[in-house]
């Protein structure tokens, strides 16, 4: 079956915002554990995973990530789940990186809204959900994930109008929830 125009230029455009929110991810990596304080103990833990993440010793990373993941860190979560999405001292798994991303996303990490978002997009780890692409990279948007912003739009590019505000809904609403916390 031969694709239309306006189905060649729709895809043009996803393969677009596929592009811009890959390279966005990759911006975002670099300053993966640089964002929040955590307390001190944790902070020496995260800080030593750190120094063997940036010497290329990603096992010796997720040694020191996973005890403070398990403990619900979610600056440790993420940090473990990009690990496994990159297959960096731990065989690739997107699964288990989507798994991680959304247990730190859901206690407030904005790059893990971010990149759980980038995963629904993509249907990498967890089935592709416009709608709950749209939702997390909004969370990590409202919450100072700038890249959250082409997340949002190459979802909503793909979305009904009325899927759209439901996700804005469903997104307002986990905000509100997060903010009495």
């Amino acid at each position: 079956m031969a694709m239309t125009v306006r189905g060649k230029l729709r895809l043009g455009r996803v393969q677009h915002w596929t592009r811009v929110m890959l390279s966005a991810a990759r911006a975002i990596v670099v300053g993966i554990g640089l964002l929040l304080a955590v307390p001190a103990v944790a902070a020496d833990e995260f800080a030593r995973g750190l120094s063997a993440y940036n010497a290329a010793d990603y096992e010796s990373a997720f040694d020191a990530w996973y005890p403070l993941a398990d403990e619900n860190d979610s600056k440790a979560q993420a940090a473990i789940a990009f690990l496994y999405l990159k297959g960096l001292g731990v065989r690739q798994d997107d699964v288990r990186a989507a798994d991680w991303y959304r247990r730190a996303a859901q206690l407030g990490r904005p790059e893990a809204q971010f990149f759980l978002g980038t995963l629904y997009y993509l249907g990498r780890g967890v089935p592709r959900n416009d709608q709950l692409a749209h939702v997390w990279c909004e969370i990590a948007l409202a919450r100072g994930m700038p890249a959250g912003l082409s997340c949002r739009d190459a979802a909503s590019a793909r979305m009904t109008r009325g899927e759209v505000r439901e996700a804005y809904r469903m997104a307002a609403r986990w905000l509100e929830r997060a903010g009495k916390e």
